[in-house]
């Protein structure tokens, strides 16, 4: 009995380069967008140079923060947005806080709710390609420590421009 699923276009696209090549069905749609051929063999390629917004490339962009102060800015105001991937923070004591646009808007945790750390404890968001947060236009990234105490924190994030 002949397959009947429906078949789905590859586009070949040379990475070097973005531009497309050749085209080949498929009836599996997961094959789409793929990478680069090469002498007539298809190579699968996971593109962690950039990310796509629509028909926008997307760079992302490594960022090591620290600090101790009760707001501290993680990133300052871009043109657009900023979408924040994955987060990696360590405190040196309990801390209460959240974080927010420069609006303000929070955007994660809020100061009667805040996200709450014991000692040498580390907040943890793993990659996500959609994103865990995102800023207003035109406006940067926060971090508000509601705790009274002062704490030393570092870490890093990265993040896109969109």
């Amino acid at each position: 009995m002949a397959d009947k699923s429906p078949q789905r276009a590859v586009k070949i696209v040379d990475p070097t380069t973005n531009t497309a090549g050749a085209s080949i069905q498929t009836p599996d749609p997961s094959l789409i967008d793929y990478g680069l051929v090469a002498r007539g063999d298809l190579k699968v390629r996971l593109a962690t140079d950039y990310l796509m917004e629509q028909a926008n490339n997307l760079t992302p962009i490594f960022q090591v923060i620290a600090g101790n102060a009760a707001t501290i800015s993680l990133k300052s105001a871009v043109t657009g947005r900023i979408r924040v991937l994955q987060m990696y923070l360590r405190f040196n004591d309990a801390v209460n806080f959240y974080l927010r646009d420069t609006t303000p808007t929070n955007l994660m945790g809020t100061a009667s709710n805040p996200l709450k750390y014991t000692a040498d404890n580390h907040f943890i968001l793993f990659f996500s390609p959609l994103g865990w947060i995102q800023t207003a236009v035109n406006k940067g990234l926060q971090l508000v420590r509601t705790s009274t105490t002062t704490i030393t924190f570092s870490g890093s994030f990265t993040y896109v421009e969109i």
